[in-house]
């Protein structure tokens, strides 16, 4: 993502200065309403809108917005974008409105802005924020710097399988809790600031979640997501671990699970100690009667996907 160099060799201010950047998301219909910041010392040089993917353009003296113009000079510049954020399009109208009008703006209110999980634990189930940020070099001449902006949330899956073979016992999920603190309840918009992040505790039943979970039957050979929510990221050095009651037959069992992925190194697996953005993480239990033992077996299945391109949807 480094600005490249000029495209013709002008000599330091002989001649326009421009910039374009081009932004990228996970698919084209992801992003809407995004809104491009361009800060030299702290304080908006210029700013674009766009409504889906691609590319927006800032030159030196350029009035696209009012008649305030703009200054792109050669030197370090902040890039910060913020889409899909309804929420927050008030504040961002006020950024508008004071630079339009000349006033010395810093985009503070968006840049230190916290997001806060609700009293369930759990992000707001719609489209995520999406975000990026990033330091500049502009030369003279055209230059031009690609970003890829992220969900600010991560979301967890939880899926049963039932691995009885067909005529055997179904297997019922009766209870899912969360560990407490499972899950932090505030984070930063934007991902490269650091701060203490206030525990939250997960209600799983919350009607807040993409999938609330609900006591259910899983048959021989069906595979259920029991539980699915957006999360804001975290880290948890006392491991994620969240506790499954089961029944089978007579037998009636706690299955405690703790949230394992595998070390790309050394292909064993480990927990998890943090809960990033952009993350999406499922967990998969796979769980058998033995009618002989009289005992209700199960395996965790390691989280493997740590892909920014894995499909939220």
């Amino acid at each position: 993502m480094a600005c490249s160099g000029a495209d013709s060799p002008l000599d330091e201010g002989a001649g326009d200065y421009g910039l374009t950047v081009a932004l990228q998301s996970r698919s084209s219909d992801e992003l809407t309403d995004a809104w491009v910041m361009l800060l030299k010392d702290g304080q908006l040089a210029a700013y674009r809108e766009a409504t889906s993917a691609g590319t927006v353009t800032f030159t030196d003296g350029a009035t696209v917005n009012g008649d305030r113009a703009e200054s792109l000079k050669p030197g370090d510049y902040q890039i910060a974008v913020v889409a899909n954020a309804s929420d927050l399009q008030s504040t961002w109208d006020a950024i508008k409105s004071g630079w339009n009008s000349g006033q010395t703006i810093t985009c503070s209110d968006l840049l230190g802005y916290k997001l806060t999980a609700g009293s369930d634990g759990l992000a707001p189930n719609q489209e995520p924020p999406l975000t990026w940020k990033q330091t500049v070099t502009v030369n003279p001449g055209h230059n031009s710097v690609t970003g890829q902006l992220k969900r600010a949330y991560a979301r967890l899956r939880i899926e049963i399988e039932n691995s009885n073979a067909t005529g055997g016992e179904n297997i019922q999920v009766l209870g899912l809790t969360f560990a407490s603190g499972f899950t932090g309840k505030t984070q930063y918009l934007f991902a490269d600031q650091s701060g203490t992040v206030t525990r939250g505790n997960i209600t799983a039943s919350s009607s807040n979640a993409l999938v609330p979970f609900a006591a259910c039957t899983v048959t021989p050979g069906e595979r259920r997501a029991i539980f699915d929510a957006y999360l804001l990221e975290s880290q948890n050095d006392g491991y994620y671990t969240y506790t499954l009651r089961l029944k089978a037959g007579s037998t009636t069992k706690s299955v405690p699970v703790t949230i394992e992925t595998v070390n790309t190194s050394t292909g064993i697996a480990e927990r998890i100690t943090a809960i990033n953005r952009n993350d999406f993480i499922t967990s998969s239990v796979f769980v058998s009667y033995n009618p002989k033992a009289g005992d209700i077996e199960f395996e965790v299945e390691p989280w493997t996907q740590k892909d920014l391109d894995i499909e939220f949807n």
